[in-house]
């Protein structure tokens, strides 16, 4: 249907920051990147009265516009339901646009100037295909204070975000990558691409491993771990 829906499955980054450490150097040209790649990229901004709340929604915005997706502010004990809805949002926006792109082509027109029986049935055709088609998300969290010294909100954030997704008719996979605090642009693979709760959670139990820590943009990272599923 569109270079955003790859044979049925949307593919999204979801960028969690409170734009404090080493995130926002390249992010928005990344961003970009993503998104000329076909992969949607939306953004959350974590309230930290710590941060540059000025800076940090620029950050926040201009990633999300950049990646052709959406952004949001949210406290960190709503990041679970604020990643949830942001996903969903961002997927029906997807859907829109590449039926939107559709119509354009074959009638000339745009679905707000249809009448509004044929609109109707339009806008239902697209909420239907958002509960059926699947979703591959990769999370990256570029977090600091925000989260306090304790990884269990991260972990817990990130699973109950998954089984909401997972309550849909499309099948839903995620990976995790997550930046660290102590060395700002340095980033790794928390989880790999799964499908399961189960292993997200054991996964998660090593989100601050010792090893594997690599440097660079971790936007560009999880397009490279899109990138290798779809060539497997």
């Amino acid at each position: 249907m569109d270079a955003l829906i790859d044979n049925g499955e949307i593919k999204q980054i979801i960028v969690v920051t409170d734009a404090g450490h080493g995130l926002e150097t390249g992010a928005i040209e990344a961003a970009k990147k993503a998104y000329d790649a076909g992969i949607t990229v939306s953004a959350i901004g974590i309230n930290n009265p710590q941060s540059n709340s000025k800076k940090g929604v620029q950050v926040v915005k201009g990633i999300a516009e950049s990646g052709g997706g959406l952004w949001e502010y949210s406290f960190i004990e709503d990041l679970s339901k604020t990643m949830q809805d942001l996903t969903l949002k961002t997927a029906g926006r997807t859907i829109k646009q590449a039926v939107g792109r559709q119509l354009k082509a074959v009638i000339g027109d745009e679905i707000e100037d249809l009448e509004p029986k044929s609109k109707t049935k339009i806008t239902d055709f697209i909420n239907n295909y958002g509960e059926n088609i699947n979703l591959r998300c990769i999370v990256v969290f570029d977090v600091g204070e925000s989260m306090g010294d304790n990884p269990v909100i991260m972990k817990k954030s990130v699973i109950e975000m998954f089984e909401g997704l997972r309550r849909r008719k499309g099948k839903s996979s995620i990976a995790v990558i997550f930046c660290t605090a102590e060395n700002s642009g340095t980033y790794s693979t928390a989880c790999d691409f799964t499908s399961e709760v189960y292993t997200l959670g054991q996964e998660l139990e090593m989100i601050y491993p010792d090893g594997d820590i690599s440097s660079g943009s971790p936007i560009l990272k999880a397009c490279e771990l899109m990138h290798r599923y779809y060539e497997v």
